[in-house]
């Protein structure tokens, strides 16, 4: 199991931002934006101990987060939104009231996910489950639960991620919530998919699925069969993978969902070497989804597809592209490995061997196994040939037939 520790949020450090300003420049916009949360969530901290005064508009620390929140860029214009509403809100109070403040905080962490800053908004989710209170927002409490598990799931801290998710499930089940506590249980799965026990990760979708559909639960099932997707094609079964991941979109995944789906579908083309009908779904998806995410990973599998045609071209193009995103840790050794084979194809055998060495560090470092495995692999294989872009396979054409009228492609 991954050893990595996630300090939890109760000692009120919010160490994950003080990490990441500490590998930011000061002048860059990062920092201010950054900078501006760690002051919120402070202030957030003192408002809760302290009460009102802390937050009077001569004090320190308002004004600090005022200044830091003017010096916040242009792109951020949504975080800038809610910082300032929480310190408005807090300050337009006569009391410290905490439910008032919780949702915009919630929303905060939920920016700081779609951008793939999964630490940080673990951080902020985990202010959320340690100051809220139980009983008079159990939904609110449960929730944060679940984005605590999910964030740290995303950032390789699979111990913490697993205790978040079980502290999650026993919450659902005072609750009696039983669409939580599928979700839950949804988590702990991937968990243990990531973890690499793929026979029990699929066993337990398996079992999600078949009570979903026992209880009526078409958001539980379609979550479930997306995540079955992802197990069944790192277990080498793409086909199947495809068809679960079809079956979610047709049962009507929506939103981030089923942006995720969609590149999920990409991502088990490439894998089936059907290059030409993944083209089709990627590219339509990187032009046109509004979330970081599903464009990063389209980008990634677009990347992909480059050195497995050997399109030099389009291998610039999408490395280019991905030099400007923020990766989660198990996207960042993707995009190393891709980066390495690529170099390898187009002949640049020393750069290959550089990138299979960093794509090795970075997966160890972040307890990757599976990664570690596949990277070790990669090193003792030579030069790969060159793939043929073949036409379109019958089956394959049914299945994005199937995706245009669920509206998909």
């Amino acid at each position: 199991m991954n050893t990595k520790r996630f300090v939890p949020t109760p000692a009120l450090a919010h160490l994950a931002f003080l990490e990441s300003l500490a590998g930011l420049d000061e002048d860059s916009p990062q920092w201010s934006e950054r900078l501006a949360g760690l002051l919120c969530l402070r202030l957030v901290d003192e408002w809760w101990r302290e009460g009102i005064a802390v937050v009077d508009p001569e004090a320190k620390l308002p004004h600090a987060l005022r200044r830091a929140i003017g010096r916040m860029p242009p792109t951020a214009q949504e975080t800038r939104g809610i910082l300032i509403g929480i310190l408005n809100t807090m300050q337009a109070l006569g009391d410290a009231d905490l439910e008032a403040v919780v949702p915009r905080l919630f929303s905060y962490g939920r920016i700081l996910a779609r951008h793939g800053d999964f630490r940080v908004a673990a951080d902020v989710f985990g202010a959320v489950e340690f100051l809220v209170d139980e009983e008079r927002s159990s939904d609110i409490f449960n929730d944060a639960q679940l984005e605590v598990g999910y964030c740290l799931r995303e950032n390789a801290f699979l111990g913490d991620a697993e205790r978040a998710y079980a502290r999650a499930l026993a919450t659902a089940s005072r609750n009696g919530d039983k669409h939580r506590q599928v979700v839950a249980r949804i988590g702990a799965a991937n968990v243990v998919r990531d973890l690499g026990d793929l026979p029990r990760a699929d066993e337990m979708l398996e079992h999600i699925i078949d009570r979903c559909r026992a209880e009526f639960d078409r958001a539980g099932e379609i979550h479930a069969l997306r995540d079955l997707g992802q197990v069944a094609q790192r277990r080498a079964q793409p086909y199947r993978a495809l068809e679960c991941t079809i079956m979610a979109i047709e049962l009507g995944a929506t939103g981030l969902d089923r942006e995720k789906a969609i590149a999920n579908i990409g991502q088990y083309l490439v894998d089936m070497g059907e290059y030409g009908a993944a083209r089709r779904v990627l590219v339509s998806q990187e032009r046109t989804s509004k979330y970081d995410g599903a464009r990063i990973r389209a980008q990634i599998n677009l990347l992909a597809i480059a050195v497995r045609i050997a399109d030099s071209e389009l291998f610039a193009q999408w490395s280019k592209e991905l030099e400007k995103a923020t990766l989660t840790p198990d996207l960042r050794v993707n995009v190393l490995i891709e980066l390495a084979k690529g170099s390898r194809v187009f002949g640049d055998d020393t750069a290959a061997d550089d990138l299979f060495g960093r794509a090795a560090a970075f997966a160890d470092a972040h307890r990757l196994a599976r990664a570690s495995f596949e990277i070790e692999m990669l090193r003792q294989e030579g030069r790969p040939a060159v793939a043929e872009q073949r036409v379109v396979s019958p089956w394959v054409e049914q299945g994005l037939l199937r995706l245009a009228a669920a509206g998909a492609h």
